[in-house]
């Protein structure tokens, strides 16, 4: 119930905003890693319910490199958007970010937060940010 009164009230002020915004500016950009690798060799082990000679390049991602493998991309690729959205006009703003990663190939809100530009020196932010 909690988050339909939220969702509701972000409604209101977001038409609200709409009404008193001159224009609106979208802006986008984004960015691609494109990591390969290969192992030359090492021990077996058992890594996050793998068996074999494993390399764990990024452990809080999933990116492990399997001896076994010739070249692979997938452990350390990944592809990120970005965009935002501002009511000129009314200092309110918005950005969001995904990232896809290649070792757990789903699409992750990894931004999104917004923003209110109170004065010259002043911004207040709210929302997730990493």
């Amino acid at each position: 119930m909690r988050t339909l009164y939220s969702l509701l009230l972000l409604s209101c002020l977001s038409a609200s905003a709409l009404a008193q915004a001159d224009s609106i500016k979208f802006s986008g950009n984004g960015f691609l890693t494109l990591g390969v690798g290969k192992m030359l060799g090492g021990d077996s082990g058992r890594v996050l319910d793998r068996e074999g000679p494993l390399f764990i390049s990024d452990y809080a991602q999933a990116g492990v490199y399997d001896g076994r493998s010739g070249l692979q991309m997938k452990p350390d690729s990944k592809l990120g958007l970005q965009g935002g959205v501002a009511l000129i006009g009314t200092g309110l703003s918005a950005t969001a970010q995904v990232v896809v990663r290649g070792a757990r190939e789903t699409v992750n809100l990894e931004w999104l937060y917004g923003s209110y530009v109170l004065n010259e020196n002043t911004t207040l932010q709210a929302g997730r940010k990493r």
